[in-house]
């Protein structure tokens, strides 16, 4: 089992390649905005958003979560597409950074993995669920993978790099204030371990906290 020690570890050498992006707007409903816009070796990917302000769940303390549709424009061997990842998780409406979602892209695999938790339709409790969706770089299709369902841990959610194209994912819960560390087998399920307690102060200093996404890559470099 990892050490919280292995934990900053990981941190300290991955989200060196976070963005820091300020100034954007907090809401819009009609057309997408763009979240954010980075350059890779291979070309550029620009994640998209929009959001419904008249759809929404709530959790127990009334904090609402409104549907959201994420899409991302790639430019890659000299063509630009926009694809739509999903237009039914349920996130804030503004920029929070315990919950913003995080890429991972994977130039070894050529593969990029997006993550976003979501808030269930359960208003008695605080459940979220967890998807990554996968999609190869020459592709128009994505496919949706269940990271977990009803639980408490998807905050503060980072891509921490790739295990021979099967992404590593840590995250944070609530529930007893522990990170956890969700990896994808070959199968292409989830499983997520308990890495240890660790207070919500320190999660806080250790995550970057005004940023619209966090970006890793993975390339034949390393992780940059």
């Amino acid at each position: 089992m990892l050490k919280i020690r292995s934990l900053t570890m990981f941190l300290g050498l991955f989200l060196v390649s976070s963005l820091n992006c300020y100034g954007q707007a907090d809401y819009w409903t009609e057309n997408y905005r763009v979240v954010y816009s980075k350059s890779f070796r291979e070309g550029i990917i620009t994640l998209k958003k929009k959001i419904n302000l008249q759809d929404y769940y709530k959790n127990p303390l009334g904090r609402q979560f409104f549907r959201t549709t994420f899409a991302i424009e790639l430019e890659y061997n000299n063509k630009t597409t926009t694809t739509v990842i999903d237009s039914v998780f349920y996130t804030q409406g503004r920029f929070y950074a315990g919950m913003i979602p995080s890429i991972l892209i994977d130039e070894n695999k050529n593969i990029i993995s997006f993550f976003s938790a979501s808030k269930t339709s359960n208003e008695d409790d605080y459940g979220m669920n967890g998807f990554v969706y996968r999609m190869y770089m020459n592709s128009n299709r994505w496919e949706k993978e269940i990271v977990f369902t009803g639980a408490n841990f998807g905050w503060y959610s980072f891509f921490i790099g790739s295990d021979d194209g099967n992404p590593e994912l840590c995250h944070f819960s609530y529930a007893g204030n522990v990170s956890l560390l969700s990896k994808r087998t070959s199968s292409g399920d989830w499983t997520t371990q308990l890495i240890g307690p660790i207070s919500l102060e320190t999660v806080r200093q250790q995550h970057p906290l005004w940023q619209n996404i966090l970006i890793t890559s993975v390339s034949g470099l390393g992780a940059q």
